[in-house]
């Protein structure tokens, strides 16, 4: 299985179609359910606001874990997250 890392080797065509499959995948796993759109979309918004170093992205992340645990919505919220990094990571490569 290859990595981000090994995506970034690859010509810049393959990279932007990677993140563009990056980030429908992330679209895909918050389109259908509104708590996790919402989760998302204040996850979002607290990392444009604060920074993704914040201690306040820390805080939000706490309440969200002990608001949602370990739930399917919560592994869909850390994945969506996951995917538009990479997104955004190879984009900007």
């Amino acid at each position: 299985m290859g990595t981000l890392e090994d995506i970034q080797k690859q010509p810049e065509e393959v990279q932007r179609l990677a993140a563009e499959c990056f980030s429908s995948l992330a679209k895909m796993l918050i389109a259908n359910d509104t708590l996790v759109r919402a989760a998302f979309a204040l996850r979002k918004l607290v990392m444009q606001t604060a920074g993704t170093s914040s201690s306040v992205l820390i805080k939000a992340d706490q309440f969200a874990t002990s608001l949602f645990g370990t739930s399917t919505r919560a592994r869909a919220v850390a994945s969506a997250n996951r995917y538009l990094n990479w997104s955004q990571d190879l984009l900007h490569a």
